[in-house]
């Protein structure tokens, strides 16, 4: 049945494009999107990878969100943006309340109010320990309860132990659930989010009613996450083949219908994701006006595509800036590279302006840090870390590293042992990362560093080597977000175990210090003047090699009116609107 429902599709996109001029078929525009991996779960909660996130940020929505232009976080479900109250008296003394009101008029798709119990339910399904919402739930440790409004169903307060400095963002930017279709049942009506936050209290619940165990399996089903799928977004699922196609579909008689907000556009009348692995297939059906849209282009083959004459005229080109570093990471827990000096002389032997020119053909920006270039508490007072051969040779001489044997390879006494200045570099395999090692390892050969070049799968070089600590470099890299920043998951060191977050292993008193100053900070001076600090700390003892921060690359149909974005994918597909 959907094999025939995707052949009658792909009839109807055909003859669609055959005829794209006439004012009636405009509001009925498709717009087709290339992506490389199928979304497999639309479950915001349950699934958050990009590549899903991609798909279902236009069903689902959100209560809030970072405008694309201003990057200011604003209000699109809710009236105003909550701020944190500290409670003076009683017995929640000392708690932080967030209080959250829910925009009047909004329904969900069956016509149903959108309000404060489906939000309150989706706060349940988050906390609760046996749904699969791990990933959300350890942002939510400090939410120890939530309460109805007993006068007025759109208002929510939301409790949590103690300050911290994401939780305005994390109480207002969730994807609500609609509470009717998710729990028809009501399993969670009768649990307080007290006692899913309570282990033993959740015990105790669940062995006097196992409907609560029944929900979470029903929540983390094939159900939930490809069939029956429902937001308060401004599309509908409609269709989905397997590593095929994703059919979205504006909803009709939609609550956020003729807002200003970019969120609430449903400028196409379908988008539809085509599944298409292959770069080159990609850039054949761009060309071929098969696909519209494009993004995460390889470097190369996007300047190619640009500098060609031949697509001038049928093409937008856009390269926003995007909210992630490419790094090299470096196990500090190595005897090798326990010592700064070592860490900093790799760091001097990189030369990161030919990688940009090479590997991104000039589209990216040096980093010399863990904080986005973009953000207003970026250190621009550090200087970026030039490649220099001399100084590489001169920190590891400080740290008695010379080639005694003449062999060619640097060596130094550790523990008793002679050990020679060799490291395993692991890639995943990517061009990428492949291109990287290489240049490091040619680099590295200068001052008698031998570099290994170890390709492994990502997901057997993290279970084998990257969870137990036993690496010595590799090629990675972190994506963030218009939040805040908050160092510590990745960074302080009481992560930096097997398992941990803390995956390069970095320890300092002074950064540990630091990173919770920023988490305790009140006000936003205090707050940058700390990530300030952080930054020198972090540059002068160089835990990691930090890269660049790529642009995006994306093409774009001149069929399409549309502006890219920092805000991840690069753009907001429901904001397009037919050229004119």
């Amino acid at each position: 049945m959907r094999v025939l429902m995707y052949a009658l599709i792909t009839l109807l996109i055909v003859s669609c494009k055959n005829d794209s001029s006439s004012p009636s078929q405009a509001s009925e525009a498709e717009l087709h999107i290339a992506i490389k991996k199928d979304p497999l779960k639309l479950h915001p909660v349950v699934y958050t990878v990009q590549r899903a996130r991609e798909v279902y940020q236009y069903i689902f929505g959100a209560m809030a969100g970072f405008h694309p232009e201003t990057h200011v976080l604003e209000p699109i479900m809710i009236t105003k943006i909550p701020e944190a109250l500290e409670v003076t008296d009683g017995p929640d003394a000392g708690k932080i309340i967030y209080n959250i009101e829910f925009k009047k008029g909004m329904t969900w798709e069956d016509g149903k109010p959108i309000t404060g119990a489906d939000y309150l339910f989706t706060l349940k399904a988050i906390k609760h320990p046996e749904t699969a919402a791990g990933a959300y739930r350890s942002y939510f440790t400090d939410l120890i309860n939530a309460e109805l409004d007993p006068e007025n169903p759109l208002k929510v307060k939301v409790i949590f132990d103690e300050y911290y400095m994401l939780s305005k963002e994390i109480v207002s930017t969730l994807e609500v659930y609609p509470k009717h279709i998710y729990d028809p049942a009501g399993a969670l009506d009768g649990v307080s989010l007290s006692t899913l936050h309570d282990e033993s209290e959740y015990n105790a619940a669940v062995k006097k009613d196992s409907s609560l165990t029944t929900f979470a399996q029903q929540f983390n089903s094939v159900k939930y996450t490809r069939e029956l799928v429902s937001g308060a977004g401004p599309y509908k699922l409609v269709d989905w083949v397997a590593d095929q196609i994703v059919v979205l579909e504006r909803k009709e008689n939609y609550w956020g219908a003729g807002s200003d907000n970019p969120f609430l556009k449903a400028g196409p009348k379908r988008i539809i994701f085509h599944i298409i692995p292959d770069e080159l297939n990609i850039l054949n059906q761009l060309k071929s006006g098969e696909v519209d849209l494009a993004a995460g282009i390889t470097s190369a083959e996007y300047k190619k595509l640009k500098e060609s004459t031949d697509y001038a005229d049928q093409f937008h080109f856009m390269t926003p800036e995007v909210l992630r570093f490419y790094f090299i990471m470096l196990n500090n827990t190595k005897p090798e590279l326990a010592d700064k000096n070592v860490r900093k002389a790799l760091a001097n032997l990189v030369d990161v302006e030919e990688i940009i020119e090479i590997l991104e053909k000039g589209m990216a920006k040096r980093a010399n840090g863990a904080i986005n270039v973009s953000k207003p508490y970026f250190n621009n007072k550090l200087a970026l870390v030039p490649e220099d051969i001399a100084k590489a040779e001169s920190l590891l001489k400080n740290s008695g590293w010379t080639d005694t044997n003449n062999d060619g390879t640097i060596d130094k006494s550790i523990n008793g042992k002679r050990q020679e200045l060799e490291l395993d570099m692991h890639t995943t395999g990517s061009n990428l990362s492949n291109k990287i090692a290489l240049l490091v390892q040619e680099s590295a050969k200068q001052v008698g560093i031998k570099i290994n070049i170890i390709q492994k799968k990502y997901s057997l070089f993290k279970r084998e080597n990257l969870a137990k600590l036993e690496y010595d470099m590799f090629t990675s890299s972190i994506t963030q977000s218009l939040a805040l920043d908050d160092p510590y998951m990745k960074w302080h060191s009481s992560n930096a175990t097997p398992g941990g977050t803390n995956q390069s292993a970095y320890k300092s008193d002074k950064a540990d210090k630091i990173i919770e100053n920023i988490r305790d900070a009140k006000t936003t001076d205090q707050r940058n003047e700390q990530y300030l600090k952080l930054q020198e700390v972090m540059y002068e003892d160089q835990p990691v090699i930090f890269l660049y921060h790529p642009l995006e690359k994306i093409i774009l149909s001149k069929k399409w009116d549309g502006k890219s974005t920092i805000v991840r994918p690069g753009y907001l597909a429901n904001t397009f609107t037919p050229a004119s």
